[in-house]
């Protein structure tokens, strides 16, 4: 289930995502528990001309959604969490109506339910960092590419309470550079 809650209120209990694209002011980052996600919010484009206008929110619902399927793997982290449990969208915004962590839920809810489940061996594989897709016969990945566990990321970069449920693949590119950035920190004496 997918929960909106504003940052500055008591949210309610799940796996917690702040989707503004800017820091909530007088907020210190150790103060929130929660995995913020830049790249999931509005373009700064879109934002300004959004305005919190709710004239212009059904406008900024689909310019917004086309921005989401531009980059699915923006969102992907939301998605994985969702597969476990709760989620909470936090954002900053007065407006408890029309903000993007509202239209956010609304996507999400409409692509995870037309979604096919896991277990209904889709067509197509989905690379979780660069968003690049692969067909097969039998609904998994070929065999060059590798299968990760959590939120586990090109770059060897981690989310802090990331997801241990679902199951993410990487492609052979994003495989090769997640190893290399794993063997950049090892110690000389691995070598």
């Amino acid at each position: 289930m997918i929960r909106v809650a504003r940052v500055y209120d008591t949210p309610p209990e799940g796996r917690r995502f702040l989707v503004d694209r800017v820091w909530p002011r007088g907020l210190r980052r150790e103060e929130l528990a929660a995995v913020w996600l830049r790249d999931a919010a509005p373009s700064e484009q879109l934002r300004r001309w959004f305005g919190h206008d709710p004239a212009r929110w059904e406008e900024f619902q689909a310019r917004y959604a086309a921005e989401l399927d531009a980059h699915p793997q923006a969102w992907a982290p939301v998605a994985d969490a969702v597969r476990c449990g709760d989620v909470v969208l936090l954002y900053a915004a007065r407006d408890t109506a029309h903000n993007n962590a509202a239209a956010l839920a609304a996507y999400l809810d409409r692509r995870l339910s037309s979604a096919v489940d896991e277990d209904d061996a889709a067509s197509a594989v989905t690379c979780a960092a660069c968003g690049r897709t692969a067909a097969t016969d039998e609904g998994t990945a070929p065999a060059t590419w590798t299968a990760t566990r959590g939120d586990a990321r090109a770059g060897g970069s981690s989310v802090r309470g990331a997801t241990r449920c679902a199951t993410r693949w990487l492609c052979e590119r994003c495989t090769r550079e997640h190893v290399r950035a794993l063997e950049a920190r090892l110690e000389p004496a691995w070598w």
